[in-house]
């Protein structure tokens, strides 16, 4: 089955991934999916779109709910502990609950006239959200050190660098693109899922293995 494949490839990026960066997302995104989206996959369209809309608001609740209580216990935890003790599966629960409440906020924002003008602009960042974590990861272990954000809390340099990254990948997304059908990591995504090698030259023939 193409969608347990798909599932199967995105928790081996994660599984490498958390050598980078425990408590990443990929792995549990994988895993929710599994139990969740699976199933879903059965289930007539109509029901999918319900459960879809409820999700989105549901979403941002349950988040709500989660995120600060647990943000405030990761903030509490030792930073010896927060990479590789107790303190990583409180940033796993706070980051995912954080990003639910993101997630959920955001899906609704796009349904307003400003929100759809962004989501032009940001729909590459998006096609490439895959490629656009994974090199975020890469550019934050480069650059913590010369910034002195190794054991540090100053979160408002964290902030900027979080816009330049944003910033940076959006442009780079939209030249990509310009070029290619999917990003790096998303085409061997796709040739993990199909065992094979899926065209990605824009210029290539399409074929349902390649959407």
């Amino acid at each position: 089955m193409a969608l347990l494949r798909r599932l199967v490839v995105l928790a081996a990026f994660g599984a490498l991934h958390h050598l980078a960066q425990p408590g990443e997302a990929l792995l549990p995104y994988a895993i929710f999916g599994v139990l969740f989206l699976l199933p879903a996959s059965y289930l007539p369209r109509a029901a999918v779109l319900g459960f879809g809309a409820a999700g989105t608001v549901g979403a941002l609740v349950g988040g709500l709910v989660l995120a600060v209580p647990m943000t405030l216990w990761y903030l509490d935890v030792p930073l010896q502990e927060r990479v590789f003790g107790y303190g990583a599966p409180i940033a796993a629960i706070a980051g995912l609950s954080t990003a639910m409440v993101y997630i959920g906020a955001f899906l609704l924002w796009l349904r307003t006239r400003a929100g759809a003008a962004a989501g032009r602009v940001l729909a590459p960042l998006g096609r490439m959200a895959l490629t656009n974590y994974v090199t975020a990861t890469a550019i934050v272990l480069v650059v913590m050190r010369p910034l002195g954000l190794v054991e540090s809390q100053s979160y408002g340099i964290v902030f900027v660098l979080a816009v330049a990254i944003i910033a940076l990948q959006a442009a780079f997304s939209a030249w990509w693109l310009s070029h290619w059908r999917y990003g790096p990591l998303e085409w061997l995504w796709r040739c993990g899922t199909w065992w094979q090698a899926v065209p990605n030259n824009k210029t290539a023939p399409v074929d349902v293995r390649s959407r």
